[in-house]
């Protein structure tokens, strides 16, 4: 009988230290820390001779002690030249080593420096298997990697062909009709004309073409000049003197014409050139083509969309407010606040380059918005169903270790 009720004891001691065990693994399953290494480069095409520099960034979500690693590259396609004092080796093994930390960090970055040494492809990887410490218990991380693939291509032949593939002016027409090979040209508009709309198109589509004193023509002759730039820095001009007649109008018409009723509604906005421009009549400035807008304050109402802050800008030489991208302040685009010609106001947006207007759609940038939070939350239900998962393995090992301790209960009973 006493054997017997030894053999129970030892039983349930056992289920006991199962059920231990089972809870403590668990518990390690949940907290057990993780690193991540990722490689990232600016360009991942490059030219024979070119500086290639990568970037090794370890992230984990608990502090990262020491840390080595093997890294694996090409070396008939890149040349290492440099990694700082943690790097070392060549012939396309390089070894990590970074040791005796005593702060820990969720992230560590190195910096390794290459040449581009041959035309081909090749990839940076981990090499073998890569070794993170957590520094708050000495415990090794599980470590995740991805590859960066590199492509050398050769050096390419930079193009001289600095030549008009088509000139076209509007309004007039050119004299002589265009040549590739003319370099000037006469045209005559008549005294309405202010500005000349030029499309010049180059042979070589990665030329730069630049046009100047287009606008703003004065009475008589004016000297506009259409220059192409190629990659080799070749440049050529093409110039094209433009007449504009004098004018024939009194100082008295001038003063009529000028003359604007406030009472008409729709004939209150001025008349501008064919590009945006800017005036101040009476006070009131105006902006946009030859359909003017009004540059208006923004009621209580309305309020700046979401990342925008107010600044100003001018356009010939008249200072306008405008909002610009809090995080971007060089951004191309401006947001103006302006009222139509019939009355509606609201956000246009403002293109610095092309010079354009054209009405703000302020329900895409929210649209914008709402697809950057629903990436968020579909990530974070991602790590709350693992987190689940990980719960759920632990009740079932619970409730199998109560199931065992119960039954070994009811046999010691029966033997009793």
């Amino acid at each position: 009988m006493e054997r017997v009720k030894e053999k129970c004891n030892n039983l349930i001691i056992i289920g006991i230290l199962i059920f231990m065990l089972s809870f403590f693994s668990t518990s390690t399953i949940c907290l057990a820390a993780s690193a991540s290494i990722n490689f990232t480069t600016k360009n991942t095409t490059v030219i024979v001779g070119d500086k290639v520099t990568i970037s090794l960034v370890v992230n984990s979500s608990s502090n990262i002690g020491d840390f080595e690693a093997y890294i694996a590259y090409d070396p008939s396609v890149l040349e290492f030249t440099d990694g700082g004092s943690f790097v070392n080796g060549d012939d396309g093994i390089l070894k990590v080593s970074d040791t005796n930390n005593v702060d820990g960090t969720t992230k560590k970055k190195y910096v390794l420096t290459f040449k581009a040494k041959d035309t081909g492809a090749t990839e940076i990887r981990i090499s073998d298997k890569a070794v993170v410490f957590n520094s708050d218990d000495g415990n090794e991380m599980s470590v995740s990697s991805s590859p960066l693939s590199i492509n050398v291509i050769a050096q390419k032949e930079t193009s001289t062909n600095n030549i008009l593939k088509s000139l076209k002016i509007s309004p007039g027409k050119l004299s002589p009709q265009f040549d590739k090979n003319t370099n000037k040209y006469t045209v005559s508009v008549d005294n309405s004309t202010k500005n000349l709309i030029i499309s010049a198109i180059p042979e070589d589509n990665k030329a730069k073409v630049t046009v100047k004193n287009a606008t703003n023509l004065s009475e008589g002759d004016n000297q506009v000049i259409i220059t192409v730039k190629v990659e080799s820095g070749d440049k050529k001009d093409y110039t094209i003197t433009v007449t504009r007649e004098k004018s024939t109008t009194s100082g008295d018409d001038k003063d009529k014409n000028n003359t604007t009723d406030a009472g008409n509604g729709n004939d209150t906005f001025p008349k501008l050139s064919n590009e945006i421009n800017a005036e101040n009549v009476n006070g009131e400035i105006y902006v946009g083509t030859n359909s003017a807008y009004k540059v208006v304050g923004m009621p209580e109402n309305e309020t700046v969309p979401e990342g925008y802050i107010n600044t100003k800008i001018k356009i010939n030489n008249v200072s306008i407010t405008a909002y610009t991208l809090e995080n971007d302040l060089e951004n191309e685009f401006l947001l103006l606040y302006l009222m139509n010609k019939d009355g509606v106001s609201g956000f246009y947006q403002y293109d610095r380059i092309e010079k354009t207007l054209q009405r703000y759609n302020l329900n895409e940038d929210k649209v914008n918005h709402e697809n950057t939070k629903d990436k968020h939350v579909t990530q974070s239900d991602k790590n709350l169903d693992k987190l689940n998962q990980m719960y759920l393995i632990t009740a079932i090992l619970i409730g199998i270790n109560l199931i065992t301790i119960s039954v070994i209960i009811r046999l010691y009973r029966k033997r009793k």
